[in-house]
């Protein structure tokens, strides 16, 4: 996923499938307080966490 490729995401739930396996840096823009992101993939699969969005909140659910 590329940088600001989702914006405006303060306080919103997000949910990524196990298919995404790159998040590049800011791909949240900068606002992210109160952001919950869940992502159906094992804990640090995805590296750079949590992308440059400091108020991100993930939930690493998956087993891949």
């Amino acid at each position: 996923m590329e940088s600001w490729a989702i914006q405006s995401v303060g306080g919103k739930t997000i949910n990524f499938p196990s298919t995404i396996t790159t998040v590049h840096n800011y791909v949240f823009g900068s606002n992210c307080t109160g952001t919950i992101l869940n992502i159906d993939r094992a804990e640090n699969t995805i590296p750079g966490a949590p992308w440059g969005c400091a108020g991100l909140t993930i939930n690493w659910n998956g087993t891949k």
